[in-house]
């Protein structure tokens, strides 16, 4: 991966500012690594399961937990260093997502899907390459 430093989680968990993972795996930042981390490190999971960070195990053992806005909380433990939880160790790509509302995703797959349609269904000549606005007979189908 270049322009990335590709290591071992436990090599570089004490240096990381934010840990994110993306294994699709179980027991991936435990408490093991969870001791190890900066103060005020920010943690998130992107992977395909709630387990690959031990939420459970931050929760149980954090002297204190503020909840700074929905699906963003510290977790202070007895040592005196925080972590930056997102969406409880859920996956932040489902929990916090703050984007477009769900209308405006509709209408921009369904003009995808409908300018899939016409390039498919024209002669193979009608379109050069380059950017074109739907035509209007396929924009009124939405």
């Amino acid at each position: 991966m270049e322009g990335y430093k590709v290591t071992v989680l436990d090599d570089i968990i004490s240096e990381a500012d934010i840990v994110i993972t993306a294994t699709g795996n179980i027991n991936i930042v435990t408490e093991h690594h969870i001791s190890k981390m900066k103060d005020n490190a920010i943690l998130g999971n992107t992977g395909h399961f709630d387990y690959e960070v031990d939420a459970k195990w931050i929760a149980e053992n954090a002297v204190s937990h503020v909840s700074v806005k929905p699906q963003l909380d510290i977790y202070t433990f007895a040592s005196g260093k925080s972590v930056i939880l997102l969406a409880q160790g859920r996956l932040v790509n489902l929990s916090c997502a703050d984007g477009h509302p769900s209308f405006v995703m509709s209408a921009t797959f369904s003009n995808m899907f409908l300018a899939a349609v016409e390039l498919c269904q024209s002669p193979s000549n009608k379109y050069e390459p380059g950017i074109y606005l739907l035509p209007k007979t396929v924009m009124y189908l939405l």
